[in-house]
């Protein structure tokens, strides 16, 4: 649009630059060939003009990168990334949706991967502007903000809510309450504690107190899979003891495959946990491992001592994430 005034205003001053030629050499009176050939040049410099600012105007039109759009406000929660699933999805949808029709204030969960080329500021300013979050002249709604692509996790707070949630609160509440769930990978458990705290600041509540910081996910796992597979082993070779080389090869591989699934989640893995306990329950059927393993497991053998070394470093090096904040913004 600008380019299109600017191309419509060269054209009136050039017009208006040629008749003023035109009548300036009549009144100087000039020869009648110099005068048409001035007249000549000048609309013959015209097309040249027109198209140098065209093309300017293109190439700038075309340095202007497009804003990220701005999803439709249909719920409560909008998650264009699939980060939670439909059922923690619709759990937060019922909780904001009953606050907002108990005390009227609007608070809304907006998930994407990016904003760019905007700073997730910006972007979310327009989005609060442009769903109209909270009553009507009220303008008490508040955004949350989640950007997976940055990792970044911002609140934009309505105008009628700025002395109830400040920026130093608001700021307060995405680094002591989400932030140290997110950087475990717990974002419906981040989403859902900074929502509470939101929802207690509009109520005029005191503050929901602190859970305690999350283990990272990755820690637990690792500390507690040597001690399951342990156990598997016992009982698989119990098994090919009590129950003989023929039965017993078939229910260790279904027993070795069930506990495959439930520990890793892989059909390859729990497949090959099947093959490896019908092996192991066929070379120790009839013998008396199992047995001897099946008495001292009774009299309370100790294998809690398998995969426990490395806790305490796991459960440190979750806690050495470095944060990026400003006044309502915050990074995992």
């Amino acid at each position: 649009m600008a380019c299109e005034q600017s191309t419509s205003a060269f054209f009136c001053v050039a017009g208006a630059a040629v008749g003023t030629l035109g009548r300036a050499t009549t009144k100087g009176r000039p020869s009648s060939s110099a005068r048409t050939r001035l007249l000549r040049l000048a609309w013959l410099l015209l097309p040249t003009f027109w198209l140098t600012g065209n093309t300017l105007c293109a190439r700038e039109e075309a340095e202007e990168p497009e804003l990220a759009p701005i999803p439709a406000f249909g719920s409560y929660v909008v998650d264009q990334v699939r980060l939670l699933s439909h059922r923690e999805r619709s759990s937060l949808e019922r909780e904001l949706g009953r606050f907002a029709r108990q005390k009227g204030s609007q608070v809304a969960v907006l998930i994407v991967e990016s904003t760019r080329p905007e700073s997730a500021e910006s972007y979310g300013i327009r989005v609060l502007e442009e769903w109209k979050l909270g009553r009507k002249g009220l303008d008490d709604g508040i955004l949350l903000l989640i950007v997976t692509g940055e990792r970044t996790v911002r609140m934009e707070v309505g105008y009628g809510l700025e002395e109830t949630i400040s920026d130093a609160e608001a700021k307060r509440i995405i680094e002591e309450r989400i932030l140290p769930f997110f950087k475990t990978g717990q974002f419906f458990s981040g989403i859902s504690i900074g929502i509470e705290a939101i929802l207690a600041k509009i109520s005029g509540e005191p503050l929901p107190p602190l859970k305690r910081h999350p283990e990272p996910k990755a820690a637990q796992t690792s500390n507690r899979i040597p001690l399951l597979l342990a156990a598997l082993l016992v009982l698989l070779l119990v098994i090919g003891s009590l129950f003989g080389p023929l039965l017993g090869p078939l229910l260790a591989a279904g027993t070795g495959g069930i506990a495959g699934w439930a520990l890793f989640g892989s059909f390859w893995l729990s497949l090959l946990c099947a093959v490896l306990g019908a092996i192991l329950a066929f070379l120790f059927a009839g013998s008396l491992s199992g047995k001897a393993l099946l008495i001292l497991w009774h009299r309370g053998g100790d294998l809690s001592r398998f995969g426990t070394g490395r806790m305490a470093g796991g459960a440190k090096d979750g806690k050495e994430l470095s944060k990026v904040s400003s006044a309502a913004s915050g990074r995992w």
